[in-house]
C-alpha cells in the first residue's frame, strides 16, 4: 500500500471499484513512444509514399535526381 505506479483504467464497476492493469499502462507508454518515433522518422516532402527503393535513395544521394 501507498505505491505509486503507472496504471491503465479497464473498468469501473457499479460499486464505484476501479480494474487496474500496470502491464497495460506500459503497454499504452510504450505505443505512445513507437508512434512519436515513427512520426518524427517519416522523410519530409515523400507525400507519405515511404522512403521509395534503394535506388531511388542512392540515385537522389547521388545528385541524379530521377
Amino acid at each position: 500500500m501507498g505505491d505509486l505506479f503507472p496504471a491503465l483504467v479497464l473498468q469501473i464497476d457499479e460499486q464505484g471499484r476501479f480494474r487496474l492493469s500496470k502491464s497495460g499502462a506500459v503497454d499504452a507508454a510504450e505505443r505512445a513512444e513507437a508512434r512519436a518515433y515513427m512520426e518524427s522518422a517519416k522523410p519530409k516532402g515523400a507525400g507519405g509514399k515511404g522512403f521509395g527503393t534503394l535506388g531511388d535513395l542512392l540515385r537522389k544521394k547521388l545528385g541524379q535526381g530521377e
